[in-house]
Protein backbone atom coordinates (compact mmCIF):
# COMPACT_ATOMS: atom_id res chain seq x y z
CA UNK A 1 0.00 0.00 0.00
CA UNK A 2 1.14 3.63 -0.88
CA UNK A 3 1.23 6.32 1.38
CA UNK A 4 -0.76 9.27 0.44
CA UNK A 5 1.52 12.23 -0.38
CA UNK A 6 0.74 15.26 2.12
CA UNK A 7 1.08 18.43 0.54
CA UNK A 8 1.68 20.17 3.51
CA UNK A 9 4.83 18.13 4.50
CA UNK A 10 8.44 19.02 4.23
CA UNK A 11 11.62 17.64 5.13
CA UNK A 12 13.22 14.27 4.39
CA UNK A 13 10.60 11.54 5.01
CA UNK A 14 12.58 7.76 5.97
CA UNK A 15 10.60 5.71 3.59
CA UNK A 16 12.35 2.22 3.91
CA UNK A 17 15.01 0.92 6.26
CA UNK A 18 14.74 -2.32 7.19
CA UNK A 19 17.40 -3.18 8.62
CA UNK A 20 18.98 -1.99 12.01
CA UNK A 21 22.38 -0.88 10.73
CA UNK A 22 21.80 0.55 6.79
CA UNK A 23 25.13 0.49 5.18
CA UNK A 24 23.76 3.01 2.18
CA UNK A 25 21.27 6.14 2.40
CA UNK A 26 19.40 6.50 -1.03
CA UNK A 27 17.96 9.90 -1.13
CA UNK A 28 15.09 10.97 -3.36
CA UNK A 29 14.16 14.53 -4.61
CA UNK A 30 11.54 15.35 -6.62
CA UNK A 31 10.98 18.28 -9.67
CA UNK A 32 8.68 21.01 -10.52
CA UNK A 33 5.15 20.78 -9.23
CA UNK A 34 6.06 16.96 -7.71
CA UNK A 35 6.20 15.68 -4.16
CA UNK A 36 8.00 13.38 -2.42
CA UNK A 37 5.82 10.40 -2.91
CA UNK A 38 3.85 10.89 -5.76
CA UNK A 39 6.65 11.67 -8.68
CA UNK A 40 8.13 8.02 -7.89
CA UNK A 41 4.55 5.99 -8.28
CA UNK A 42 2.93 4.59 -10.81
CA UNK A 43 -0.70 5.97 -10.40
CA UNK A 44 -2.69 3.15 -11.85
CA UNK A 45 -6.01 2.86 -9.65
CA UNK A 46 -5.70 -0.95 -10.00
CA UNK A 47 -2.58 -1.23 -9.14
CA UNK A 48 -0.72 1.48 -7.71
CA UNK A 49 3.08 1.24 -7.05
CA UNK A 50 5.69 3.37 -5.73
CA UNK A 51 9.65 2.68 -6.63
CA UNK A 52 10.78 3.78 -3.71
CA UNK A 53 8.98 1.57 -1.47
CA UNK A 54 7.61 -0.82 -3.34
CA UNK A 55 10.64 -1.75 -5.72
CA UNK A 56 13.74 -0.46 -5.07
CA UNK A 57 13.91 -2.35 -1.22
CA UNK A 58 13.91 -5.45 -3.67
CA UNK A 59 17.20 -4.95 -5.46
CA UNK A 60 18.89 -2.75 -2.20
CA UNK A 61 18.41 -4.85 0.73
CA UNK A 62 20.26 -3.08 2.89
CA UNK A 63 19.28 0.66 2.30
CA UNK A 64 17.70 3.45 4.20
CA UNK A 65 15.65 5.05 1.46
CA UNK A 66 14.67 8.37 1.80
CA UNK A 67 12.39 11.24 0.29
CA UNK A 68 12.81 15.14 0.33
CA UNK A 69 9.35 16.36 0.50
CA UNK A 70 9.69 20.77 -0.48
CA UNK A 71 7.78 23.11 -1.99
CA UNK A 72 8.92 23.09 -5.84
CA UNK A 73 5.39 24.18 -6.80
CA UNK A 74 4.69 27.26 -9.48
CA UNK A 75 0.77 27.82 -10.01
CA UNK A 76 -1.05 26.62 -6.60
CA UNK A 77 0.83 27.19 -3.07
CA UNK A 78 3.70 28.81 -5.43
CA UNK A 79 7.48 28.43 -4.13
CA UNK A 80 8.94 31.62 -3.19
CA UNK A 81 12.55 29.76 -2.10
CA UNK A 82 15.37 30.08 -4.43
CA UNK A 83 17.02 27.05 -5.41
CA UNK A 84 19.71 27.49 -3.07
CA UNK A 85 17.13 28.00 0.16
CA UNK A 86 16.02 24.23 -0.92
CA UNK A 87 19.94 22.84 -1.61
CA UNK A 88 20.67 24.21 2.01
CA UNK A 89 17.29 22.38 3.38
CA UNK A 90 18.45 19.22 2.15
CA UNK A 91 21.70 19.02 3.67
CA UNK A 92 20.41 20.84 6.75
CA UNK A 93 17.28 17.62 7.20
CA UNK A 94 20.31 15.01 5.95
CA UNK A 95 22.47 16.56 8.38
CA UNK A 96 20.13 15.43 11.23
CA UNK A 97 19.02 12.45 9.70
CA UNK A 98 23.02 11.14 9.89
CA UNK A 99 23.50 12.51 13.45
CA UNK A 100 25.70 9.94 15.25
CA UNK A 101 26.22 7.64 11.82
CA UNK A 102 30.15 6.35 12.49
CA UNK A 103 32.51 6.60 9.68
CA UNK A 104 30.78 7.64 5.87
CA UNK A 105 27.63 5.60 4.85
CA UNK A 106 27.99 5.93 1.30
CA UNK A 107 24.96 8.38 -0.28
CA UNK A 108 23.49 8.16 -3.37
CA UNK A 109 21.04 10.72 -4.83
CA UNK A 110 18.07 10.00 -7.03
CA UNK A 111 16.56 13.11 -8.87
CA UNK A 112 14.11 14.21 -10.87
CA UNK A 113 14.19 17.29 -13.18
CA UNK A 114 14.28 20.21 -10.67
CA UNK A 115 15.64 18.00 -7.97
CA UNK A 116 18.87 17.45 -9.75
CA UNK A 117 19.63 20.97 -10.16
CA UNK A 118 18.56 21.06 -6.22
CA UNK A 119 21.43 18.37 -5.39
CA UNK A 120 23.87 19.60 -7.82
CA UNK A 121 23.32 22.96 -5.50
CA UNK A 122 23.32 21.33 -2.00
CA UNK A 123 27.10 19.02 -3.02
CA UNK A 124 28.55 22.39 -3.98
CA UNK A 125 27.39 24.80 -0.87
CA UNK A 126 28.67 20.88 1.08
CA UNK A 127 32.10 21.62 -0.61
CA UNK A 128 32.18 25.32 0.98
CA UNK A 129 30.73 24.68 4.10
CA UNK A 130 32.96 22.42 6.86
CA UNK A 131 29.50 21.76 8.32
CA UNK A 132 28.34 19.64 5.63
CA UNK A 133 31.60 18.11 4.21
CA UNK A 134 30.90 14.72 5.54
CA UNK A 135 27.92 14.51 3.14
CA UNK A 136 29.86 15.55 0.23
CA UNK A 137 32.95 13.14 1.33
CA UNK A 138 30.03 10.45 1.65
CA UNK A 139 28.06 11.23 -1.99
CA UNK A 140 28.68 7.91 -3.69
CA UNK A 141 26.59 8.38 -6.54
CA UNK A 142 24.03 10.88 -8.58
CA UNK A 143 21.42 9.75 -10.38
CA UNK A 144 19.85 12.22 -12.58
CA UNK A 145 16.36 11.65 -14.12
CA UNK A 146 15.31 14.31 -17.14
CA UNK A 147 17.59 17.31 -15.11
CA UNK A 148 17.92 20.48 -17.43
CA UNK A 149 21.14 21.24 -16.98
CA UNK A 150 20.90 23.87 -19.60
CA UNK A 151 18.08 25.48 -18.48
CA UNK A 152 14.97 24.62 -20.74
CA UNK A 153 12.57 26.34 -22.69
CA UNK A 154 9.96 24.95 -21.63
CA UNK A 155 10.54 27.13 -18.77
CA UNK A 156 9.38 30.65 -20.77
CA UNK A 157 6.15 28.98 -21.95
CA UNK A 158 6.20 27.79 -17.95
CA UNK A 159 6.46 31.73 -16.97
CA UNK A 160 3.60 32.69 -19.55
CA UNK A 161 1.22 29.71 -18.53
CA UNK A 162 2.34 31.10 -14.68
CA UNK A 163 1.48 34.88 -15.29
CA UNK A 164 -1.43 34.38 -15.69
CA UNK A 165 -2.51 32.38 -13.04
CA UNK A 166 -0.63 35.11 -11.02
CA UNK A 167 -2.62 38.03 -12.62
CA UNK A 168 -5.80 35.57 -12.31
CA UNK A 169 -4.83 34.66 -8.60
CA UNK A 170 -2.98 38.04 -7.32
CA UNK A 171 -0.19 35.79 -6.38
CA UNK A 172 3.56 36.65 -7.02
CA UNK A 173 5.80 34.39 -9.15
CA UNK A 174 7.76 31.56 -8.09
CA UNK A 175 11.50 32.13 -9.11
CA UNK A 176 12.21 28.51 -9.54
CA UNK A 177 11.13 28.99 -13.62
CA UNK A 178 13.48 31.69 -13.77
CA UNK A 179 15.93 30.20 -12.81
CA UNK A 180 15.30 26.93 -15.39
CA UNK A 181 15.20 29.30 -18.34
CA UNK A 182 17.98 28.49 -20.98
CA UNK A 183 21.03 30.52 -20.41
CA UNK A 184 20.15 31.26 -16.83
CA UNK A 185 23.07 32.80 -15.23
CA UNK A 186 23.09 31.37 -11.85
CA UNK A 187 22.55 28.05 -13.67
CA UNK A 188 25.17 28.11 -15.47
CA UNK A 189 27.03 29.05 -12.66
CA UNK A 190 26.20 26.25 -11.46
CA UNK A 191 27.47 23.94 -13.54
CA UNK A 192 30.45 25.60 -13.74
CA UNK A 193 30.84 24.91 -9.88
CA UNK A 194 29.58 21.60 -10.07
CA UNK A 195 31.52 20.49 -12.82
CA UNK A 196 34.87 20.96 -10.57
CA UNK A 197 33.66 18.03 -8.11
CA UNK A 198 31.41 16.31 -10.46
CA UNK A 199 34.79 13.54 -11.02
CA UNK A 200 34.19 12.71 -7.24
CA UNK A 201 30.61 10.63 -7.99
CA UNK A 202 29.61 8.12 -10.12
CA UNK A 203 27.39 10.39 -12.32
CA UNK A 204 23.86 8.25 -13.91
CA UNK A 205 22.11 10.91 -16.78
CA UNK A 206 18.46 9.65 -17.89
CA UNK A 207 16.61 11.43 -20.67
CA UNK A 208 13.35 10.39 -22.53
CA UNK A 209 14.33 10.04 -25.86
CA UNK A 210 10.55 8.88 -26.65
CA UNK A 211 7.24 10.26 -25.24
CA UNK A 212 7.33 7.01 -22.71
CA UNK A 213 9.82 4.93 -21.94
CA UNK A 214 12.48 3.64 -22.12
CA UNK A 215 14.88 5.83 -21.28
CA UNK A 216 18.41 6.30 -22.24
CA UNK A 217 21.13 6.47 -19.47
CA UNK A 218 24.25 7.00 -20.27
CA UNK A 219 27.18 6.44 -16.58
CA UNK A 220 29.88 8.74 -16.48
Amino acid sequence: MVESANNTYSGLKVLVNNVPEPSLDVVAVHGLNGDYLNTWTWQDPEMRTNWLTDLLPDKVTNARIMSFAYNANTFTNQSRGELMDHAVALLDYLDIKRDGIQGNRPIIFIAHSLGGLVVKQALVKAQSNPRYTSIMESTHSVVFFGTPHQGSSLASLGTILQNIGTVLSNQQQSPLLETLKANCPKLEDLRDDFRHQAARYTIVSCFEQRATWPLNCLVS
